[in-house]
């Protein structure tokens, strides 16, 4: 077990077996985070493709 890990493991104890709604809710949450954090990469390689075709959004006052 690596040390960031282990720094967690001191923090959170799940027993999955005792309570294994502890153990749905963290994977949910990891889940959800990781979700999020791949859509907005998607999100931001998207606007960076717009704006290396020519395609901005931002009106242009000239």
């Amino acid at each position: 077990m690596t040390w960031s890990l282990a720094v967690l493991a001191f923090f959170v104890h799940i027993d999955a077996q005792n309570d294994p709604w502890a153990a749905i809710g963290a994977a949910l949450v990891v889940g959800f985070a990781l979700w999020f954090v791949v859509t907005q990469a998607r999100r931001r390689d998207i606007r960076r493709q717009e704006r290396r075709d020519g395609i901005d959004r931002r009106p242009r006052n000239w």
